[in-house]
């Protein structure tokens, strides 16, 4: 991904209202990012715009798990 690609995800990102309980916009964008360039992601929705983005890369014994937010505060 180059630099201007970059740049645009991020304002793309801007763009989408993820105030706390607005997750579902955004997971389903970067979903779409992930599918772009072959990453399998998979979005679990648990409530009205509420949502978790999984991403599984690699395989073996050893796990790592990172957490995030992705909805902003007003």
């Amino acid at each position: 991904m180059d630099k201007d690609e970059r740049v645009q995800v991020l304002r793309d990102l801007i763009q989408i209202n993820s105030v706390n309980g607005n997750e579902a916009e955004v997971a389903a964008y970067l979903k779409q990012l992930f599918d772009k360039y072959g990453i399998e992601a998979q979005v679990e929705e648990f409530g009205d715009r509420r949502a978790n983005l999984l991403v599984d890369l690699g395989s073996g014994d050893k796990v790592l798990g990172i957490t995030g937010h992705m909805d902003t505060v007003a």
